[in-house]
């Protein structure tokens, strides 16, 4: 015969609510670590060669936000609140004419192969071009992670809502 646990919350013995399962079975967990970010300014910005993205969890109202503890420090460090396994997500909107750009996820503002991915975009015609890298990462508490021009020159990004944005989580 199997067994049966019927619960509807489960917390912390602080009183924390860690999960809620409601009447559809839908789990939630509203202190997960979650953030969405998109880009700070609705214009041009030019990064330089190692520059990293700016993008903000506030102030846009178009979806953006913060929660469990993942923080986006100086609108470039989306920051790890605990040691765990993240997805991390990222597009921008590369507004000028070039045939090849290349934006890499860092963590800890260094490039690794095998912790971080790259963003690369090569065509054979010049026009605005769009780069989306999307990363696993195994981060411990208070690891950073940026996604950083690595063209070798200046790159014109289209910073606005909608079109640069990015996003990490704690799968676990």
């Amino acid at each position: 015969m199997a067994s049966v646990l019927k619960v509807e919350n489960i917390s912390h013995t602080n009183g924390t609510a860690a999960m809620t399962i409601d009447s559809s079975g839908r789990i939630l967990m509203p202190a997960k670590p979650a953030l969405f970010a998109q880009g700070n300014t609705d214009g041009n910005v030019t990064y330089a060669n190692n520059a990293d993205v700016a993008f903000a969890t506030s102030g846009i109202n178009k979806g953006e936000f913060e929660q469990g503890g993942i923080t986006l420090v100086s609108n470039t460090r989306f920051t790890a609140p605990v040691t765990g396994l993240y997805w991390f997500q990222a597009q921008i909107y590369i507004n000028e004419n070039a045939t090849g750009r290349r934006f890499q996820i860092a963590v800890n503002g260094a490039f690794n192969p095998s912790t971080t991915g790259a963003g690369l975009v090569h065509e054979n015609t010049a026009s605005p071009l769009t780069i989306s890298a999307n990363q696993l990462l195994s981060l411990t508490a208070n690891d950073y992670v940026t996604f950083r021009n690595a063209t070798g020159s200046d790159a014109i990004v289209y910073n606005g809502s909608n079109h640069t944005f990015a996003s990490m989580y704690l799968i676990g």
